[in-house]
């Protein structure tokens, strides 16, 4: 369950087509992380963003590709990396955990290796679903959520 629109992280309208990105060496921990990941900056270097970043919102970045590649390229360790700094209300294409449904507006969460889960049972959100998702997804799959 992949997006219609190929090759494009940022989801916003021809208003802003440029937002915010910060450039930084990829840790090698996150090795591998493809464009929609969530990332933080750690120590100079982006790395996976977890379960437990999710209290750190405003710390939450959307990892973008580099130009001329697309949304399936697979960072290397030290490679620099291209995130987006998301405001409040933007809409993002990002890498969903498998088995992610819902409706628009339904709560999302980080979670583990830089993907978003449904919400639980905890208490703050990283964003909504910004489409409707009939179909369970498969892990690493892009889905469109707007930032809480």
């Amino acid at each position: 369950m992949g997006l219609a629109t190929a090759n494009k992280i940022y989801r916003g309208g021809y208003q802003n087509n440029a937002p915010e990105q910060l450039e930084f060496p990829m840790d090698a921990t996150a090795a591998g992380a493809k464009p929609g990941s969530l990332v933080k900056l750690v120590a100079g270097k982006f790395v996976l963003a977890a379960t437990a970043d999710a209290s750190a919102l405003a710390e939450l970045l959307v990892l973008n590709a580099p130009a001329t590649f697309d949304i399936d390229y697979a960072y290397a360790a030290d490679e620099t990396g291209f995130a987006y700094v998301p405001k409040s209300g933007d809409v993002y294409a990002v890498r969903a955990s498998a088995g992610v449904t819902g409706v628009v507006g339904a709560r999302l969460i980080a979670d583990a290796a830089g993907t978003v889960k449904a919400l639980a049972a905890e208490t703050v959100i990283s964003g909504y679903l910004a489409t409707a998702l009939g179909a369970a997804t498969d892990a690493g799959d892009l889905i469109d959520m707007r930032i809480a």
